[in-house]
């Protein structure tokens, strides 16, 4: 089986906005090994939300149109993880990019790119955050104490 893993790490702060260095890694994985993968690094102004967004649009924009290969996000922003696993960008880019409520969605800017470069990249996308198995990736992409059952968010 073929997959796409998108790890992200943030600096950033869950709310606040503030200088913050993001990483990820694009791994191409078949069989569960790795067969390619692209590391990049940014600095951005904005929280933990934008920050996962920009290195998703950076990343998403590196793979070929067309692609039927699944793609994994692996990231501590709970508000991404929901968003893709519960398919409420799709809510969001009917509705105007607004919310339930009536209100914008926060950074809809961004989730606009993401929604039409997923649309051209993958059929499928799902959200995780990362395990232990994924400590060693979180610390090379600059964690520097990183627990994976801490509650980041």
């Amino acid at each position: 089986m073929k997959e796409i893993r998108l790890y992200i790490y943030t600096d950033a702060a869950v709310s606040s906005v503030d200088r913050a260095k993001v990483s990820y890694l694009l791994s191409f994985v078949k069989d569960g090994v790795e067969s390619g993968s692209r590391t990049d690094h940014m600095a951005i102004d904005g929280n933990q939300k934008a920050a996962t967004l920009e290195a998703m649009m950076d990343a998403l924009a590196r793979i070929s149109d067309g692609n039927e290969i699944p793609v994994t996000v692996i990231c501590h922003c709970p508000g991404v993880i929901q968003s893709i696993n519960q398919g409420l960008y799709r809510k969001w880019q009917a509705n105007g990019w607004k919310n339930s409520k009536g209100d914008e969605v926060e950074h809809a800017d961004k989730w606009e790119r993401v929604v039409k470069l997923l649309a051209h990249k993958t059929k499928e996308v799902k959200a995780t955050p990362p395990s232990d198995q994924d400590t060693p990736i979180m610390k090379k992409l600059g964690a520097e104490t990183f627990d994976p059952h801490s509650n980041i968010a």
